[in-house]
């Protein structure tokens, strides 16, 4: 272990000169629970050892995998409530384009689909900056354009409704008209 205060912030430092991976552990043994990190070919791991899979690793490349991500969003925790209008939020994503990429960085060159942050804040205002996009964000404008769709499908099924009704009593007129003729 080697503390290194040169760069004006102490620090812990953990030097492998071996070939191995570099692993440390926090545990409890009065309560049998630890959770380890291992730093292995680029990804930082983190593991309770409870199940045997990885709960969080981050790659070298800046991805994360994990079982799940669970942002806060408790009501308790937020302020400076405001409506959207859905429909407003759907038309605006519309309009986000949403392309096919891949990252500058990504030496395997994976591909993914979607918008780019200036185009989302362009289009939303909402987040950090125009270089990012909050997964809370996304989500949030996903479950507003949703809302908008459904309310027009409820328009439109109502609308259906009427036509049916006009069509069924046209129809029956018909069939009186008809029923009339020699």
């Amino acid at each position: 272990i080697n503390e290194n205060s040169s760069s004006n912030f102490g620090g812990l430092r953990v030097v492998n000169t071996g070939t191995g991976n570099i692993q440390t552990q926090f545990a409890n043994t009065n309560v049998d629970w630890e959770w380890r990190q291992t730093f292995r070919a680029g990804d930082l791991i983190f593991d309770s050892q409870e199940d045997g899979a990885n709960e969080w690793t981050l790659d070298i490349d800046g991805n994360v995998t994990a079982t799940s991500f669970n942002p806060t969003s408790d009501k308790n925790l937020k302020q400076d409530f405001q409506a959207v209008d859905n429909e407003d939020i759907l038309e605006r994503l519309a309009a986000v384009p949403v392309q096919r990429w891949r990252y500058i960085t990504d030496a395997e060159g994976t591909p993914h689909i979607g918008p780019v942050a200036q185009d989302f804040y362009s289009a939303f205002g909402v987040g950090a900056d125009d270089r990012h996009i909050s997964t809370t964000d996304a989500d949030g404008v996903a479950f507003a354009a949703i809302q908008a769709l459904y309310q027009r499908l409820l328009e439109k099924e109502a609308a259906l409704d009427e036509l049916k009704a006009q069509n069924k009593a046209l129809a029956e007129r018909l069939d009186a008209l008809e029923a009339m003729e020699p």
